[in-house]
C-alpha cells in the first residue's frame, strides 16, 4: 500500500506541472531540434492530460444548465 502511494505521489508531483505548462514551455521547446523530440515524445502525454480535465469538467452538471443541476 505504501509502495503504491509513493508512486502516485511521484507521479503526481513530476507529471502533473510538467504536463500543465507544457503547451507554454513548447514555443521555446520547438526552436531547437532536441527540445522538438521532446516535445514530440511529451506532447502526447500532456495532451492526454488537458483531455482528462477537460472531459471532467464538460460532463459537470452545472455546465448543462440550472436544470440539469436541480434534477
Amino acid at each position: 500500500m505504501l509502495k503504491w502511494l509513493l508512486k502516485s505521489l511521484l507521479v503526481l508531483v513530476v507529471f502533473v506541472p510538467t504536463a500543465a505548462a507544457l503547451p507554454l514551455a513548447a514555443l521555446s521547446l520547438c526552436r531547437t531540434p532536441d527540445g522538438a523530440t521532446a516535445f514530440f515524445f511529451i506532447g502526447p502525454w500532456s495532451a492526454a492530460f488537458w483531455t482528462l480535465i477537460y472531459s471532467q469538467l464538460s460532463s459537470a452538471p452545472w455546465r448543462h444548465g440550472a436544470e440539469a443541476v436541480r434534477q
